[in-house]
């Protein structure tokens, strides 16, 4: 009852992410969902160091069982956002089963999950990436988030390829955020 299989078709069957030119150094997976596309290029890509992020706590024990076999796939449990902040789960996205969509929570508030954030420059300084030779960004509506912050010129700057699904069904100017911050 999940989206998995057309996962597996997009990545695997339809090979979404076999487009890149030159072999990736470093890959940043941000909403790894359950592991596919980090497997796919750890596969493609035996010698790339690769940092899979997923917020979903379930979501994030399937990654780190499907990806158990690659040596060069590091999986940790956090959200993207902006900045270092601890987001929750805030609905699902419409009509899907497997997309979540976060909101950033203070300090004071009760919530649960209660999911630890960082930023893409944050990631890049955990992962010691200097930069991101391929950046994968399908992150449910968090990418607004990103892309409006003042420091997405940094990281973007430091990336070679950057493939972003954007949703705008879930959260409207993600699009938006997305082409202005490449203006």
């Amino acid at each position: 009852g999940t989206s998995d299989i057309k996962n597996f078709q997009q990545i695997f069957l339809r090979k979404e992410y076999d487009f890149l030119k030159e072999e990736p150094k470093t890959i940043l997976d941000l909403g790894g969902y359950i592991g596919l596309a980090s497997t796919y290029l750890a596969n493609k890509y035996p010698n790339a160091k690769i940092l899979l992020v997923e917020p979903d706590p379930d979501n994030f024990i399937i990654a780190k069982l499907n990806s158990r076999q690659f040596n060069n796939i590091e999986c940790i449990n956090f959200g993207v956002w902006s900045k270092k902040c601890d987001l929750t789960i805030l609905s699902k996205v419409k009509n899907e089963d497997w997309g979540i969509i976060l909101r950033e929570v203070s300090e004071k508030e009760s919530v649960s999950p209660r999911i630890k954030a960082m930023s893409i420059i944050d990631f890049m300084n955990f992962a010691n990436m200097e930069s991101i030779d391929f950046l994968k960004i399908d992150i449910e509506g968090s990418e607004k988030e990103i892309f409006s912050h003042v420091s997405s010129k940094e990281w973007i700057r430091k990336s070679k390829n950057i493939s972003c699904e954007l949703h705008d069904r879930a959260v409207k100017g993600c699009s938006d955020a997305f082409h202005n911050a490449f203006n």
